[in-house]
């Protein structure tokens, strides 16, 4: 029977599929995936020839080696098209804008091209027929079943953690970079979670945000750079600039003209305030400024101007050398909260602290009776901690409920000799 005959026979889409599966089935018995895996031998050597910033290296060889099996599965029961490869490249760069654009493109242009010589000597001509039947005859049931695939999506995007654990992971690597290198300084004053900025509207995204950035140490890093900044952020920017200003030519461009309206937009947005709308202005929001817009805008410009500042430390820590290991840099952010926290257990708060602590939380009214303390003396004393790690929150008109955050808690677990029965604090 001819291949004519055979397609002639099959009167449905699926029937299609269907053949195309079984035929395909009998080829990858053929392939030989010792010669697939020296593809991803050769490509990895062909990243680390273009690229020169660890960063840029580890990114696009890990999105590689983990769709390697994916790529491989489809393509050994069918071609990739031009649409298809131009939809992986292009996701990949939305994703990781920080990236050189000509270089990724190449890589994977490489990559495809590579992969689909060896499999196309694989795949039968009865393979390659269907293939393009499916890609000619098939397209309206494809966008039918994308239409239908949209709209049982969830519509709330700023419940979607992509754009949180790009900026919070991007930040604890900057937290890394400025640990280790000679400024000892830390970015973030406690650890955050990957989806701490997901959220169920752009509002409350907005708010997490700037409480986000209000956990930058934004003292230590005036400090280093001799500049008192009033935003956080900006204090972080500052202080890139003055310890490499020929590295932050193009950093301090994007940071005046892009950065700043960022900002005037995030501030801005609650009250619909007059900086606002310049902003949205100066974005490119004048005309489509619905909150999904804004939302997608503000957070790559935030993690793009997150990559460049990693980008341009990483090349100022490279004359020192370190590993960066995750469990040492927790530990060395545990101490340095350690000691800035030390200084409010003292004899007067101590016992208060430690029952807090053991607790979890406890009404303010009934520690104070527990202790047989004035509840003025003891809010007095605990007001200075209220700043730093412990938190309240109302219970009515003449209680609180006082608690630690779990971050802090942390801390103290690992310290507590030190702060609640060493009276011979560290200096």
């Amino acid at each position: 029977m001819g291949l004519f005959d055979i397609v002639s026979g099959l009167s449905s889409f699926a029937t299609l599929h269907t053949w195309i599966i079984d035929q395909s089935s009998k080829v990858s018995d053929k392939v030989n995936m010792r010669r697939l895996d020296k593809i991803d031998l050769e490509i990895k050597s062909e990243i680390e020839k273009c690229f020169h910033t660890e960063y840029e290296i580890n990114k696009i060889d890990e999105f590689i080696a983990g769709h390697s099996l994916e790529f491989k599965s489809y393509g050994i029961s069918a071609l990739f098209t031009k649409e298809e490869k131009e939809s992986v490249i292009n996701k990949f760069l939305m994703e990781n804008r920080g990236l050189n654009e000509e270089n990724t493109i190449n890589i994977f242009n490489q990559y495809f091209y590579m992969l689909q010589e060896y499999l196309n000597k694989n795949l039968s001509f009865e393979t390659k027929f269907l293939k393009k039947v499916i890609d000619d005859q098939g397209k309206h049931i494809v966008s039918t079943i994308s239409k239908l695939m949209v709209n049982m999506e969830d519509k709330n995007m700023f419940k979607n953690s992509e754009f949180s654990k790009r900026i919070i992971g991007i930040c604890t690597s900057i937290n890394t970079l400025l640990l280790n290198s000679k400024l000892k300084i830390t970015l973030l004053k406690k650890p955050f979670a990957a989806d701490y900025l997901i959220a169920d509207n752009l509002d409350d995204v907005f708010l997490k945000l700037t409480n986000f950035f209000r956990n930058f140490s934004a003292e230590e890093m005036n400090e280093k750079s001799g500049i008192e900044s009033k935003e956080p952020l900006e204090s972080l920017f500052k202080l890139v600039i003055i310890i490499s200003p020929d590295l932050s030519i193009e950093l301090n461009q994007y940071y005046e003209r892009t950065v700043k309206q960022t900002l005037n937009c995030v501030n801005g947005y609650s009250e619909k305030t007059k900086e606002f709308y310049i902003a949205l202005g100066s974005l490119g929001l004048a005309y489509d400024n619905s909150d999904e817009k804004i939302y997608e805008t503000v957070m790559n410009n935030l993690y793009f101007l997150f990559v460049k500042i990693y980008e341009i430390l990483n090349e100022y820590s490279k004359e020192k050398d370190y590993l960066p290991f995750e469990n040492s840099t927790i530990d060395d952010m545990y101490k340095h909260i350690y000691f800035r926290i030390k200084w409010y257990f003292d004899n007067d708060s101590k016992e208060m602290l430690k029952k807090i602590y053991e607790r979890q939380e406890i009404i303010d009214t009934k520690l104070a009776d527990e202790l047989n303390v004035d509840i003025s003396f003891l809010r007095r004393t605990l007001h200075s901690a209220t700043k730093e790690f412990l938190s309240y929150k109302y219970l009515n008109n003449n209680s609180t409920i006082i608690y630690i955050d779990k971050t802090y808690r942390k801390v103290i677990e690992k310290y507590y000799y030190e702060l609640f029965e060493d009276t011979n604090y560290e200096d």
